[in-house]
């Protein structure tokens, strides 16, 4: 970096960002919020189809009616009726509290409503229903929020409650009582704070669900703004949310996230990473110049671009337990530009909420909690729901994070019944029957005996939907040497490790295949997924789940188990039933559940 630019400091031209990074656990620090669940509304059917099934509703001594005389086939999609018109029951006794309606519940004696069956929702029928009126003390009824937050110039807050599970309008800027300063546009809402595109919008219809959901405010500030945040890559976690297991030699890499959060394009940023040894290394919107420093080309408002960088622990910083890592993001008039260096915070990690699938349930009601990665999300929303239906005495209660953050949950006390990672190594810490290698705190929270693969990942060659002539593995070399092309990612996601494993078993030359042309090596994931999708190649290396998720052709499945993401499970010792999670995980390995992971592109593993 050129001392004349450093010296040159105007105040809102640039940011920092500053971490300190501690070892042997480098420390990363932050504030946790819940995750949004706001769950996207499913419509229910206009004309539902005629049949034998039907919905009654019971005011469970409260006086009125609630009344659905339709009768449907089995499938049909109908909304759940509002029961605020009904008159709660009369109080038990004198001096005690009223009543109110907190929703609908399957259990006639439930203390708690059951939020699939919230005012609003839409359910899919599969047998005649029964739903009994959940009366609750008078002011406890609304147990779930949503929380706004301004999120510019101070926090303002405004929360509004509801219904467990119910159906509810989002917010405008001014339903919280708020108006746009003179110098920032509204875009929305995000569940991430520091987001530049707004996931949610005002008036938009969703499922609420969760006590405390935090939505906050997306700005684009009038002229040239960018935001900067980071985050350390090595998926490496200890009890207390640290980073671990950095030892000298090493390697700790990391992303920092440049963001135009203007209403101008920024012609030219440089981004600086201070720490002495740390590299820049190349990557997709922007190139690292003689001094290694990176720089982005007109960064249009709400882009952003994530610059990658990497540190060697040298014996000194273990010496030390800290390296103190500074990185600087600046833009300028002129070649050299001008820069200030003002404070930002972190970014923040999200935490999940807990989503409650209800079914019918009649008692003795066994609730099992299954924590699982996120990257489950859809494939066991889908599976719960069938088991529950088979299973009417089992509620699936299902949380979901990034593995590392369930690891530190669990090992941090949090109760529940089972666990479901992504990697075996998620496991392993853990597991007590692992060694100090593997589980190097000696984490006992696992039954080992019930830990079983369920699914893979497994990397796929993807074509698009409409090719005419399908490529395998097998054929890959023939085909490309026949002038097909193959997309494959540069990055360390699992896609692009797999990929060059993949050619390496095939003997294939990747460099010589580049430089023809016949192989096109793009920066993420994304980008190859955007390749095929377009069809500007003919293939590219891929999860199946992500090739899945793009609706692309899975014309083959990588054969070798190394080339597979396995996703271990297995019970909890804090489990309040193991024959009911037992019977759960065995459904999990079962053909029933095979159906629904494989068609959200992954490969079934160990199934009974």
């Amino acid at each position: 970096m050129k001392q004349s630019v450093t010296k040159r400091l105007l105040p809102a031209l640039a940011l920092l960002l500053l971490s300190v990074l501690c070892l042997p656990a480098l420390a990363d620090h932050h504030t946790s919020y819940s995750k949004a669940i706001l769950l996207p509304v499913v419509e229910p059917d206009a004309k539902p189809e005629e049949g034998d099934l039907t919905i009654t509703y019971n005011a469970n001594g409260g006086k009125g009616s609630v009344k659905d005389e339709g009768k449907y086939a089995p499938g049909a999609k109908i909304e759940i009726k509002d029961g605020s018109a009904l008159t709660p029951p009369a109080p038990e006794k004198e001096g005690a509290a009223e009543k109110a309606f907190a929703g609908w519940s399957l259990d006639k004696l439930a203390l708690k409503p059951d939020p699939e069956y919230a005012p609003g929702r839409t359910v899919k029928l599969e047998k005649s229903l029964t739903l009994y009126a959940v009366w609750v003390q008078s002011g406890k009824q609304k147990t779930a929020s949503i929380i706004y937050h301004y999120n510019l110039n101070g926090d303002k807050q405004y929360t509004q409650e509801y219904l467990d599970g119910e159906k509810v309008t989002l917010l405008s800027l001014g339903g919280c009582g708020w108006s746009e300063p003179k110098d920032a546009t509204f875009l929305g809402w995000s569940a991430d704070e520091y987001a530049v595109t707004a996931e949610f919008k005002p008036g938009q219809k969703v499922y609420v669900s969760g006590e405390k959901n935090h939505l906050f405010a997306v700005w684009q500030e009038d002229g040239a703004h960018i935001s900067v945040n980071k985050y350390i890559t090595n998926k490496k976690w200890d009890k207390d949310g640290n980073l671990y297991h950095f030892r000298a030699g090493d390697k700790v890499r990391f992303h920092i996230v440049v963001s135009n959060t203007g209403s101008e394009t920024i012609p030219k940023i440089i981004v600086y990473e201070a720490l002495k040894g740390a590299k820049i290394k190349s990557g997709s919107g922007y190139y690292v110049d003689g001094d290694g420093d990176a720089i982005i080309k007109n960064l249009a408002p709400q882009e952003s671009v994530t610059v990658r960088a990497s540190y060697t622990v040298k014996s000194s910083d273990q010496t030390k337990k800290k390296v103190v890592n500074t990185a600087y993001a600046y833009y300028g008039k002129g070649e050299e530009g001008d820069s200030a260096r003002i404070p930002v915070k972190k970014r923040s990690s999200s935490s999940s909420s807990t989503t409650t699938t209800a079914v019918p349930t009649p008692q003795p009601i066994t609730t099992l909690t299954v924590y699982a990665d996120r990257t489950l999300r859809t494939a066991l929303n889908g599976i719960a729901y069938d088991y529950q239906l088979a299973n009417s005495q089992v509620r699936i209660n299902l949380i979901y994070d990034d593995s590392e953050l369930l690891d530190t949950r669990i090992q941090n006390g949090t109760y529940g019944d089972i666990i479901i990672t992504r990697t075996e190594e998620a496991m392993d810490v853990l597991d007590y029957a692992k060694d100090q290698t593997l589980n190097p705190t000696r984490q006992d929270r696992i039954i080992s005996l019930s830990r079983a693969k369920i699914v893979y990942d497994a990397a796929v060659l993807a074509q698009p939907k409409s090719s005419a002539e399908r490529m395998t593995f097998v054929t890959l070399a023939a085909d490309l040497a026949a002038g097909k092309k193959l997309a494959i990612s540069s990055g360390e996601d699992d896609a692009g490790v797999f990929a060059r494993e993949i050619l390496s078993y095939q003997g294939l030359d990747v460099e010589a295949l580049k430089a023809s042309g016949q192989i096109i090596e793009l920066n993420t994931q994304d980008e190859v997924m955007g390749a095929v999708l377009t069809g500007s190649v003919d293939a590219g290396i891929l999860l199946g789940s992500d090739a899945a998720a793009a609706n692309l052709l899975l014309s083959d499945t990588a054969a070798n188990p190394l080339d597979k993401v396995p996703y271990p499970a297995a019970i909890l010792k804090t489990s309040i039933s193991t024959g009911a999670s037992q019977n759960f995980l065995d459904y999990l390995r079962g053909n029933g559940a095979r159906g629904i992971f494989e068609s959200l592109g992954f490969e079934g593993a160990d199934v009974k």
